[in-house]
């Protein structure tokens, strides 16, 4: 089932069709030349990527990123700032402040822009966050990319006590987690669910699922959302999306059909007027 603000007639193929993150990956030949793609962007030229937001009257929100030094054009990989990270980023700064979330997972988080935004937008009531890829080199660039983050707010704060201690008290003592996690892995899955929803929330599922620019072939989608259903609260779970480019007609399909399998509800939050950037929510 699918909401929709606007429609959209026809989509041009995503130029980013390679390196396939889903669980069909059979042959130590094609491991090691995965391994050997990780290992290889990962030592990678870096930059710093600051993002900064002012919202609800004072409250700042700050994210410093180290990212590969380059655009990735066809290269699906983590390592490199993908727009529509910092697209969801900006939504949940503007539409989602006044969620009361306790618990998030990001799936394929990559420099992990998203998660270490929603650790501030949702300071308050956040128990848990969960940041996960498949490539360990881009769980260490994220973990390195958390501390970079808090250095950079307890600097924006020095001047201010309440806030840096904040920043000290509550955002630095927020649970976080890098775990990997190969979409359609119901035993990782099953492992995330024990050792940090269990363990800091009290819970068996998690509130909110974050992503973006996920789906860049059609055979992802299966594993992917029937991860996203396995993490996700089956009542008030939502997993927001985002993407940057125009899916094909076939993706589209293929979304549909493991929606309606998975009995998720897909709704278009926000969308530009091509139909290429957009927010998605996806919900029981």
């Amino acid at each position: 089932m699918m909401a929709r603000e606007r429609s959209v007639e026809g989509c041009p193929d995503s130029p980013r069709k390679n390196k396939d993150r889903s669980s069909d990956v059979d042959t130590d030949e094609e491991s090691f030349m995965e391994s050997m793609g990780f290992l290889f962007e990962s030592s990678q030229p870096t930059r710093l990527e600051e993002f900064q937001w002012q919202f609800d009257g004072d409250r700042k929100i700050a994210v410093s990123v180290n990212v590969a030094d380059d655009e990735p054009g066809a290269v699906q990989s983590g390592h490199y700032l993908w727009p529509a990270a910092s697209l969801l980023a900006s939504y949940l700064v503007d539409h989602e402040a006044k969620s009361k979330v306790v618990s998030v997972v990001e799936l394929g988080a990559g420099c992990g822009l998203a998660s270490l935004t929603a650790l501030q937008v949702w300071q308050e009531s956040l128990q848990c966050i969960v940041i996960t890829d498949h490539d360990p080199g881009t769980l260490l660039r994220a973990r390195d990319n958390l501390e970079t983050t808090l250095q950079r707010m307890v600097e924006i704060a020095d001047d201010d006590d309440d806030l840096l201690n904040t920043v000290i008290n509550t955002i630095a003592s927020i649970p976080v987690a890098f775990e990997s996690l190969q979409w359609g892995d119901a035993d990782a899955v099953q492992s995330i669910v024990l050792n940090q929803f269990s363990e800091h929330c009290n819970a068996d599922f998690a509130d909110m699922i974050l992503g973006s620019d996920l789906i860049y072939c059609q055979e992802v989608a299966e594993p992917l959302f029937k991860t996203a259903v396995q993490l996700m609260d089956p009542n008030k779970g939502r997993f927001l999306m985002s993407q940057s480019f125009a899916y094909d007609p076939e993706t589209e399909e293929e979304i549909d059909r493991v929606c309606k399998n998975c009995n998720l509800q897909r709704t278009i939050l926000q969308e530009d007027d091509e139909g290429k950037c957009r927010i998605q929510e996806f919900t029981p």
